[in-house]
């Protein structure tokens, strides 16, 4: 599970994912040069380098033990437009329900793990994983949702972090999960100051 904070280069962690570098995970950190104290070195997962300035605010992807508990989406991905349907509505899911939403490829998924199961009413039966994962929810006597329903639930045009109407906030993708909203302009703002202000707190 995972959460978006905004923090200087300073503070950006080995498992960290940069936005602007979607579902590839910081792997170490360096100095370039001792000379330039205002540049630092990436090494990213894919063994790519990214060159940072330590006082520069950058959005990140951080996983996190307390975020939201995540729903599982299942439905028929064995073709291109299943997937493109399942991954339109995980995306849904994200939006609606305001937790991170997880597209099932295959079955191996412990439902258990999972908050809820929200299953694609036209194709979860097509496919024998999809079916699969759907029975196993029932059968552990979990929350499960059709896509149907799912449509009672309003669209979240709100900043997760204040509540308040944005209508541009949308889910994004990051390392495979669909997490809720993004945060307004003022609180991305905040969320920036405060980065700031406790860097120069420790100086």
């Amino acid at each position: 599970m995972f959460a978006q904070i905004a923090i200087p280069g300073s503070d950006i962690a080995p498992g960290d994912i940069l936005k602007r570098l979607p579902g590839v995970r910081v792997v170490s950190k360096a100095d370039v040069n001792p000379r330039f104290p205002h540049s630092q070195t990436l090494t990213m997962a894919d063994g790519s380098l990214y060159f940072i300035d330590p006082e520069q605010v950058y959005d990140v992807v951080r996983e996190t033990p307390n975020a939201p508990a995540r729903v599982l989406v299942v439905g028929n991905t064995t073709h291109p437009d299943g997937l493109a349907s399942i991954t339109a509505l995980a995306h849904d899911v994200a939006d609606r329900l305001q937790l991170p939403a997880v597209v099932a490829m295959g079955r191996d998924y412990d439902v258990r793990s999972f908050e809820a199961v929200v299953y694609d009413e036209a194709s979860h039966l097509e496919s024998v994983d999809s079916a699969v994962l759907w029975a196993e929810a029932l059968e552990e006597d979990m929350c499960v949702m059709s896509s149907r329903e799912l449509e009672a639930f309003d669209v979240a045009a709100s900043c997760t972090w204040c509540g308040a109407d944005d209508d541009d906030a949308e889910p994004i993708l990051v390392a495979g999960t669909w997490l809720p909203a993004d945060l307004c302009g003022p609180c991305a703002a905040e969320s920036r100051r405060q980065g700031k202000a406790r860097r120069l707190a420790t100086i």
